[in-house]
C-alpha cells in the first residue's frame, strides 16, 4: 500500500506540478486511510487493546526463591509519554534487578479535539494506539503478583474520574488491590481488627496530561501525576508498596535513592518522616524499633538500624504523642477499666507522662528537628484538669493539684503555652531543648507548600477534621488523627506507631502502621510496615 501511495505521489507531482486535481486528491486519500488501517490493526495486536469481557482470572505471578519487583502504572492511548520518567523506571528496574515494569492501557474519548477527516469517515471507536516506546510494557490483563496483592490491569477507568477508587471496596475480596489511573489515591479499608488492613491505590501515569479543554478535562490535568507504584515482594510473602512521583523533569525519590537521568545514587536524606499517631504508652514495640529505635521497656535508643538514623529526616512530626489513657475521658467512669488500670499499675498520670517526655529527649537527632503537633489525645491532660475531682483520686491527687496550679499560673501570664507543652518541659533534665510544640493554631509548612501543623481532629469553621475535607484547603496537608493511612489529593494522612487494639476501637478496622515520608523535591510516598520491615533492604 506505501508502495502505491508513493507511485500515485509521484504521478501526481510529474503530470501536474503543484496543482491539486480532484481525482489525484480522493485516490491518495483512500490510500492513506489503507496505511492507516493497517497501523491501528497492527499497534492494537501488539497492545493486546481487547479487554476481556469474560469473568476475570488473575495471571498468577511466582514468587519463588528470590526477591521480586515490579514497578506499575498507566498510560494513555494516542498521548506522548514522559521519556524522561520513563527512561529513569528503566534505569531503577535495571538497578533493583528482577523487576518487571507492567503499564495497564485506558483510553478517553477526545472526539472534540479529533481532525475533521476522522470524525467524518466515522472511525472515532477504533481500537486505540500506545506509543511504540510503551508497547512492550503492555499488561492489560489482572495479575496477583503474590498472595494477599493484585494489579488490576483490566480496570479502564475515565481519567477525570473524580474518585477512581469509588466502588472498589470489595473489588479485590480481601486483597490489596492497585488500579491504573492517573490520579493518585490511597484508601484503608476496614478489615478484622487483627487481619492486615486492606490498602486500595492508584498508580499515577507515564503519559503527559492530555485532556479536553473543559471543566472535567481541565481538573483531571492539575491532578494529574507522572507517577508509579513500586511493589517489592520477599521470598517468606511479605509485599510493600510505594508511589515513586516525578518533578518536572521526570526525577523521583525512592527512600534513600535519586533517580535522575537514567542514573541511580543512594544516601539522599528526605525531607521529612510523619510516623502515624505515637500514643506513647500503647507503643507497639516491634513499630518502635523499626521507626525510631526506640526500646518501649527500657526507654533508650538501641538500635541504630531504623527509619530515622537511615533516611535523616530534616524533620520529625509527633502526633497524639501520649495516649493519656491512665485518665481518659473515655473511660473515666468506667470502674471496670479503673480497677484494671490499678491491677496493672498504669494508672499513674505522671509516670505516663514522664515516659512521653522520656521518649522526646532520646529520639533527639542532630541532623533533624524535632516538633510536637498540639493534638486531641494531648488535649486529654487539660480536661481531666477541668472535669475531676482530685479528690476521687488519691494515687494522682498531688501530681493534680500540682498540675492545677501550673494551669491557672499559665492563665494569669496569658502566654498561651499548652498545660500539656508545660508538664513535658518540666519533666524533662534540659527542658526538651531544641524541640518545637506547635499549636492547634498555628503553621508549619515544608517544601513551600506543605502544612503539617496540624494534627487532623480539627475541621474548618469548628467541625471536626477529616481527611476529604482538607483538600478543599489552599494547600497540600499531611496529618493524622484517623489512625488509616490515607491520600486523596493534596491530602494525605499517616496511621499509628501504636498497638492496633486501644480498646476503644471497637469491630472492624482500617488502622495500619503506616508513614508518610516527604522527599527533598517535594513529593511524598506513604510505607507501610508488614512483619516488622517497611521494605526490602
Amino acid at each position: 500500500v506505501e508502495a502505491h501511495y508513493g507511485r500515485v505521489v509521484e504521478a501526481h507531482q510529474s503530470l501536474f506540478g503543484n496543482t491539486d486535481p480532484t481525482n489525484s486528491n480522493r485516490i491518495m486519500r483512500k490510500l492513506k486511510s489503507k496505511i492507516q488501517d493497517c497501523e491501528v490493526k497492527d499497534s492494537a495486536e501488539v497492545a493486546e487493546i481487547f479487554r476481556q469481557t469474560d469473568v476475570i482470572k488473575p495471571a498468577i505471578l511466582p514468587v519463588g526463591k528470590k526477591v521480586r519487583r515490579y514497578i506499575l502504572s498507566s498510560c494513555q492511548d494516542e498521548t506522548k509519554p514522559d521519556h524522561a520518567f520513563v527512561r529513569n523506571l528503566e534505569a531503577y528496574a535495571e538497578w533493583l534487578g528482577d523487576c518487571e515494569i507492567m503499564l495497564s492501557g485506558f483510553t478517553y474519548n477526545k472526539s472534540g479535539l479529533e481532525d475533521v477527516e476522522r470524525r467524518k469517515s466515522g472511525k472515532k471507536d477504533q481500537p486505540s494506539i500506545y506509543h511504540k516506546s510503551l508497547r512492550k510494557y503492555l499488561n492489560n490483563g489482572q495479575s496477583r503478583l503474590c498472595d494477599g496483592l493484585l494489579f488490576c490491569g483490566e480496570m479502564n477507568t475515565l481519567p477525570t474520574a473524580v474518585r477512581p477508587l469509588s466502588g472498589f471496596e470489595t473489588y479485590t475480596g480481601g486483597d490489596w488491590g492497585i488500579f491504573p489511573h492517573p490520579k493518585i489515591q490511597l484508601e484503608a479499608i476496614a478489615t478484622s481488627k487483627f487481619e492486615r488492613t486492606k490498602h486500595l491505590m492508584t498508580t499515577g501515569c507515564v503519559t503527559k496530561p492530555n485532556y479536553v479543554k473543559k471543566k472535567a478535562g481541565i481538573k483531571a490535568a492539575f491532578h494529574h501525576e507522572i507517577a508509579a507504584v513500586l511493589v517489592e515482594v520477599d521470598v517468606d510473602g511479605s509485599y510493600f508498596c510505594r508511589h515513586l512521583c516525578a518533578d518536572k523533569h521526570g526525577s523521583f525519590y525512592d527512600l534513600d535513592r535519586w533517580i535522575k537521568q537514567g542514573e541511580v545514587t543512594t544516601g539522599h536524606r528526605i525531607e521529612a518522616l510523619n510516623p502515624g499517631d505515637i500514643h506513647h504508652e500503647k507503643l507497639d514495640p516491634d513499630v518502635a524499633l523499626s521507626v525510631f529505635g526506640y526500646d518501649v521497656k527500657t526507654r533508650t535508643i538501641t538500635t541504630r538500624d531504623n527509619l530515622i538514623d537511615w533516611l535523616r529526616p530534616k524533620f520529625t512530626f509527633l502526633h497524639d504523642l501520649s495516649d493519656f489513657s491512665a485518665r481518659n475521658h473515655h473511660n473515666i467512669k468506667d470502674p471496670h477499666f479503673l480497677y484494671q488500670t490499678h491491677s496493672t499499675q498504669t494508672a499513674n498520670v505522671e509516670y505516663e507522662l514522664q515516659g512521653c517526655s522520656d521518649f522526646c529527649s532520646v529520639n533527639r537527632r542532630p541532623f533533624m528537628e524535632l516538633k510536637v503537633i498540639q493534638s486531641n489525645h494531648d488535649n486529654a491532660l487539660l480536661r481531666w484538669l477541668k472535669s475531676v475531682d482530685w479528690r476521687d483520686d488519691m494515687e494522682n491527687a498531688k501530681f493534680y493539684l500540682q498540675t492545677q496550679l501550673d494551669c491557672l499560673k499559665l492563665i494569669d501570664s496569658s502566654n498561651g503555652t499548652p498545660i500539656f507543652e508545660k508538664v513535658l518541659r518540666d519533666l524533662s533534665s534540659d527542658g526538651l531543648a531544641g524541640i518545637q510544640f506547635i499549636g492547634e493554631d498555628d503553621s508549619f509548612v515544608i517544601c513551600d507548600d506543605i502544612e503539617c501543623g496540624m494534627h487532623g481532629h480539627l475541621g474548618a469553621n469548628g467541625s471536626r477534621g477529616n481527611l476529604k475535607q482538607f483538600t478543599k484547603f489552599g494547600r497540600k496537608s499531611t496529618t493524622g488523627h484517623s489512625h488509616s493511612a490515607g491520600w486523596f489529593d493534596g491530602a494525605l494522612a499517616a496511621g499509628v506507631c501504636s498497638s492496633l487494639d486501644l480498646i476503644y476501637n471497637k469491630g472492624a478496622s482500617s488502622w495500619s502502621h503506616s508513614n508518610v515520608l516527604t522527599y527533598a523535591n517535594g513529593k511524598r510516598t506513604i510505607v507501610t510496615e508488614m512483619n516488622g520491615r517497611w521494605c526490602i533492604r
